[in-house]
């Protein structure tokens, strides 16, 4: 293993897409690529996750 610490997310294979990200900082609101992501709420959490909602 050689160069870890240089390699950033435009190095993997799989998740290379680095979309231009803005946040409006009165709003809160989020922009990627000039668009407001969207994600519908999840339906199952993992069992690491569920702790954190109470």
């Amino acid at each position: 293993m050689a160069r870890t610490r240089a390699v950033g997310r435009a190095d993997m294979r799989l998740a290379g897409a680095i979309p231009a990200s803005r946040a409006d900082p009165e709003t809160c609101e989020v922009r990627a690529d000039g668009a407001r992501p969207t994600r519908p709420p999840a339906d199952l959490l993992p069992m690491a996750r569920r702790d954190v909602l109470f």
